[in-house]
Formats: C-alpha cells, structure tokens, sequence
C-alpha cells in the first residue's frame, strides 16, 4: 500500500494492533512481497519504495511454502537469495529501502547461536544494516515504525534543484 500524508495514521493503528505469535515465514514473506510490489501498478514517478518487515523469531516456515525446498539447498541459501533480491530488484527504477525491525521471540530465546542468527536474519532482509533495528518491545517497534514513516514521507516530497552559472 502507498503511504501517504493521508494514511499514515491508517499504518500506524495496524502496527499497534499487532502481537506476538507462533509461526514465523520470514523469508517467503519478504521474497513474495518484492515480488509484490515489482508487478503492482503504481505511479511513475516513485520517489522511493519500501519494505518494512516486522518479526519476532526465527524462520521456521518458509522451506515448506511453494516448494521453496526444491529451489535452496537451505533455509541460508534461501536468505541469501532474498537478501540479493533486495539489494538487485528496482521497482519502476527505484531501488528497494527494506527496513526489519525484529522483537526477540520465545523461539530465539537467550542463546547465543539463536540470537545471532535472529541478528543475523534482520540484516539480510534490510537493505542496509542501518536499517535493521532490534527492539524490545511494541511500543519501540511503534516508535521505529514512526521513524520510518517520517523518513520516507520525508524522502517523498524533498526536492533537487540544479543550479548553473552563465558566464
């Protein structure tokens, strides 16, 4: 969906309304949502496009969606794949900003290997690693969200002049 002075409101009252849950599909979700925005309609004059992705653990899915299984030997492949795709698709001619913002879930839990690769996860679905943000609770994943509404809202209406001298 386009995000808009009008709506920005409409984005923020889905984010406070999220919880926690069982289940995560990460890399499908981000990989089906490139795929999304690369065959929507949308305006010609893209400014900017983005991803904002929203989790609380770790992959534990997405292997098993659309046989992903018989395209990556692994769910790492898989990621790198995303990641790449993050970092190679342009939509309009626009490349993609992918922002994660991620809440340790009971499936990370404490451990060392798990939260590194939990880390590990939000950098590679983030088109930089700026813009990967681990958080600790929802009211930080409503302030990041906030931030980044502002920044491409921001980033949408700044202007470029370019200026010559005549001699």
């Amino acid at each position: 969906k386009q995000l808009n002075s009008s709506n920005k409101s409409e984005f923020t009252s889905y984010i406070n309304n999220r919880t926690m849950d069982n289940g995560t599909i990460l890399y499908y979700a981000v990989d089906k949502a490139i795929d999304e925005i690369s065959t929507t309609q949308l305006p010609q004059n893209l400014k900017n496009v983005a991803i904002v992705t929203f989790t609380d653990g770790l992959d534990v899915g997405s292997m098993r969606m659309d046989n992903i299984e018989d395209l990556y030997e692994d769910k790492d492949a898989y990621l790198n794949a995303v990641s790449d795709k993050i970092k190679n698709t342009k939509v309009k001619g626009v490349d993609i900003m992918s922002y994660s913002i991620g809440i340790k879930g009971d499936d990370v839990g404490s451990g060392e290997d798990r939260t590194t690769q939990f880390r590990n996860n939000l950098e590679k679905i983030a088109s930089t690693p700026d813009n990967a943000m681990e958080v600790k609770d929802m009211a930080e994943v409503k302030e990041k969200f906030d931030e980044i509404t502002e920044q491409l809202f921001t980033y949408s209406y700044s202007q470029t002049i370019e200026l010559s001298t005549v001699e």
